[in-house]
């Protein structure tokens, strides 16, 4: 039947989605089970690996791709936060080695950034910081 088919192909991609361990090469397993103990299932999410972490997350994603965003900076973030009323930032390493103007939300987060880091880990010497955005995506400041 056709349910057991897709069942069938849901485990399938499942187990090479696994296999890929991108949860572990880019630190990602406590960032996400906090993500899911801590965030509403509404919540939306921008993110770099927005592919991965709309399939480990089960929430709405936002993605930025180096291929049309690199040169981002801090202002078009916000744009886009604004834009898509995103409520979470997902910051990590790959954010840091593919958007030069983004760096600092990795390393040492702006001031004028209006963000709220709520959670930070570090695995394998891979950083993640989540910041909850929803105060820049409801404001009406520039």
């Amino acid at each position: 039947s056709e349910m057991c088919i897709r069942d069938r192909l849901y485990d399938a991609h499942n187990k090479i989605v696994d296999a890929w361990k991108y949860k572990e090469i880019f630190g990602w397993n406590e960032a996400i089970n906090w993500i899911q103990s801590n965030t509403p299932d509404s919540a939306i999410i921008l993110s770099r690996s927005f592919n991965y972490h709309a399939w480990y997350l089960d929430r709405k994603i936002v993605g930025i791709s180096e291929v049309f965003n690199q040169n981002m900076t801090l202002s078009d973030l916000k744009e886009l936060i604004k834009k898509y009323r995103v409520n979470y930032l997902f910051i990590d390493a790959r954010i840091y080695w593919l958007f030069p103007g983004l760096k600092d939300l990795y390393t040492n987060p702006p001031e004028p950034f209006k963000g709220k880091l709520i959670y930070q880990s570090t695995i394998n010497n891979k950083k993640v910081l989540i910041y909850n955005v929803t105060d820049i995506a409801y404001s009406s400041d520039p």
